[in-house]
């Protein structure tokens, strides 16, 4: 019996370690870097409309927008949509747009009943676009030259109609970094990301960062009218655009594309609130106590199990499962362009994140809701509006 328990404690959590590795390997295998698609010149390029929408990004908006106008690509429209920001947001997009004709900025004071505040703006901006190819970005994303032309030829060479470029998450502190590395890993194994390309899988993708989709796919839909409530607003459109017949992509954009994902514990924390008690907890809080413990479980049994000392099979099982953690651990950095030494911190990483799940769904059952940019939406609204599929 003694032995059956250790076998289940520590030798599962080996074997998933070790799962992850080889499925995190196929992925890396799968995407693209955009980094090395050719940089292309071509005599005519069709139009991009840039729609970035942002809200209280004061600390981040000037320096990501000016690298947007640094961009060169010939046919090139960019939408800045402010919506409801309490801070300096609104002054800086009026000097931006004061300096450089190409960029048009538009003011929401008010949000219409019925809608989340990032999907009335990205309605607002796809209403406004005049290109052949909308791209949806958050607007603290910074964008190097090169990447429109990059992705645009892409797309346009292999008759895409949607494509989704993963930023590179900036460093910001050393606990945040191994919470963001956990994150990517989650991510990473979320979807069998390698059938996104397959007209006949389900599977879709999509990134708040960077997601450019041809207007007639779009046209095919029933809009972001449709997908008003929907939290998970980048996945849900990316599976939406695929139900209607759209061909998609994905690149790594590490090197191209970046962005200040959090900047403090606590906005990761509040951050996590939104999909986590909606997308992933479907507004079930015995749901994420159930994910909490497997992560726990899983992620940490190994490390857990050293503590058995030499000899033991605990200990055995825990160096097995150890090995494909650090495998694993460092291809997902690698992958993202992330440094090493915040994996230093993997296992409070790991308990932080068990953390928000849990203080996720605590809140969202005692509120019944979900508070986002400045507005409380009730779980009965929520639910309504729901269109994701896990």
């Amino acid at each position: 019996m003694h032995t059956v328990l250790i076998l289940v404690l520590v030798g599962v959590p080996a074997l998933a370690w070790w799962i992850q590795l080889i499925v995190l390997a196929r992925v890396v295998r799968a995407v693209p870097r955009l980094v090395d698609l050719p940089l292309e010149e071509r005599a005519a390029w069709p139009r991009v409309s840039v729609i970035l929408t942002a809200c209280n990004e004061e600390a981040s908006l000037e320096e990501a927008v000016r690298a947007r106008l640094t961009e060169t690509y010939p046919a090139l429209e960019l939408i800045l949509i402010e919506d409801r920001s309490t801070d300096g947001t609104p002054a800086i997009a009026d000097r931006l747009a004061a300096a450089d004709p190409r960029l048009k900025v538009v003011h929401i004071t008010e949000l219409p009943e019925g809608w989340l505040g990032k999907l009335h703006a990205l309605h607002r901006g796809a209403a406004l676009a005049t290109g052949e190819w909308p791209l949806f970005s958050d607007a603290d994303v910074s964008a190097r030259d090169g990447v429109l032309r990059r992705v645009v030829a892409h797309c346009e060479r292999r008759g895409l109609d949607h494509c989704v470029v993963l930023p590179r998450f900036s460093p910001v502190s050393p606990l945040l970094d191994g919470l963001l590395s956990v994150f990517a890993r989650m991510a990473a194994l979320s979807m069998r990301i390698w059938a996104i390309e397959d007209p006949r899988s389900k599977v879709a993708v999509g990134a708040g960062a960077f997601n450019l989709v041809r207007s007639s796919a779009l046209a095919r839909t029933p809009g972001f009218e449709w997908l008003k409530m929907e939290v998970a607003d980048d996945l849900a459109l990316g599976q939406m655009l695929k139900a209607h017949g759209a061909r998609q992509s994905v690149l790594n954009g590490v090197g191209l594309v970046e962005l200040v994902f959090v900047r403090r514990l606590s906005d990761a924390l509040r951050s996590s609130e939104r999909a986590t008690w909606t997308a992933m907890a479907n507004f079930r809080l015995s749901r994420l106590v159930a994910m909490a413990t497997v992560v726990l479980w899983t992620e940490l049994g190994p490390l857990a199990a050293l503590l058995a000392g030499p000899g033991s099979l605990a200990f055995w099982l825990g160096l097995a499962g150890l090995a494909p953690m650090i495998a694993a651990s460092v291809l997902v950095n690698r992958w993202c362009g992330r440094a090493l030494g915040p994996l230093l911190l993997l296992p409070v990483a790991q308990i932080v994140s068990a953390y928000a799940m849990l203080r996720a769904g605590v809140l969202g059952r005692l509120r019944r809701g979900i508070r986002w940019r400045g507005t409380f939406y009730p779980e009965a609204q929520l639910r309504a509006g729901r269109r994701i599929q896990l």
